[in-house]
């Protein structure tokens, strides 16, 4: 009887150890891929200098990169973004428009530029990263609001990339073009301004 407890409770101990109870097997996790956007030009702003606020986030995720197919969205566990949408697109605008302005010569930033990113996703059907931000431009001296505009971008993914890098290749292109059409907007309003002097 006490020969067949220990050959039952032995059996059970090697059962258990070589059973995939973690000891003798190696854990299996997946790698969670962080992703940022490119790094901009930055472009020449003297005459029209722009304080950039930071922008707002009304978007479906927060570090998770999101999808959308129809009306269903998708948040990816395993890939990221370094931070929000709303500061991956604060931190890119204030690299390609940079501050030009001394305290200590008496210059001020002429501009304020604050939004809000209404959308930051792949969209599958499509195939195309969107964006979509919310923005307004202020005249800082005078407190006057100079331009409120909304900006959609639709930037096709390069299908032979994965998806993440591919997403993260077309948010890039798509934030570049939303600091190209700033930058076209404050060259305007520097333009009217000059004319009205």
């Amino acid at each position: 009887m006490n020969r067949k407890i220990l050959y039952l409770t032995l059996g059970v101990c090697i059962a258990w150890l070589s059973g995939g109870c973690g000891i003798f097997t190696e854990p299996s996790y997946t790698v969670t891929h962080n992703y940022d956007l490119k790094t901009p030009t930055a472009l020449e702003t003297s005459g029209f200098d722009v304080t950039i606020l930071p922008f707002a986030s009304d978007t479906a995720g927060r570090y998770k990169m999101v999808a959308r197919s129809g009306v269903e969205l998708y948040q990816d566990d395993y890939n990221r973004w370094t931070q929000t949408p709303s500061m991956l697109l604060t931190r890119y605008l204030r690299m390609a428009l940079p501050e030009d302005h001394d305290v200590r010569k008496g210059t001020e930033p002429v501009y304020e530029l604050s939004g809000v990113v209404l959308a930051f996703e792949a969209d599958l059907k499509t195939a195309t990263a969107f964006l979509c931000v919310r923005y307004s431009i202020m005249n800082q001296k005078t407190g006057k609001m100079l331009r409120n505009g909304l900006a959609r971008y639709h930037v096709p993914l390069n299908k032979k990339l994965p998806l993440p890098d591919a997403f993260a290749l077309a948010m890039s292109e798509a934030a570049e073009k939303f600091v190209m059409e700033l930058y076209s907007v404050m060259k305007q309003l520097k333009g009217n301004a000059g004319k009205q002097a």
